[in-house]
């Protein structure tokens, strides 16, 4: 055999690389995609996150799929930026922009609680 992927047990994977899982959405991405329907085996999914304060979650989401569970939610507003931080928080009822005293405030963005 001139390529050792034709040796018997060794075709081809399936593999998907999120190279920016972030908050997980992403991570079973591979599975809506009509090009991977029509692929039979098991996958490998391989994740990467840069940001060191998300990357722990992330490796929860991945422990939690391997078993076969379905993603934990996030522990803070799953968001990238300032403008989805503060869309995410306009669209739940009880969240609300304050400043340290309680007092709505949608200038003040680090202060999000229920006022």
């Amino acid at each position: 055999a001139a390529y050792p992927h034709t040796l018997a047990g060794c075709g081809p994977r399936n593999m998907y690389v999120d190279l920016g899982a972030s908050w997980c959405n992403t991570l079973q991405l591979h599975t809506q995609l009509e090009e991977a329907a029509a692929r039979s085996g098991p996958w490998m999914v391989f994740a990467f996150e840069a940001a060191p304060l998300i990357a722990p979650y992330l490796e929860s989401c991945a422990v939690e799929l391997a078993a076969g569970r379905p993603i934990p939610p996030a522990p803070v507003p799953p968001t990238g930026s300032t403008a989805d931080f503060l869309e995410y928080v306009r669209s739940h009822d009880k969240l609300r922009v304050c400043s340290k005293e309680g007092v709505r405030d949608p200038t003040r963005w680090r202060h999000i609680k229920e006022c």
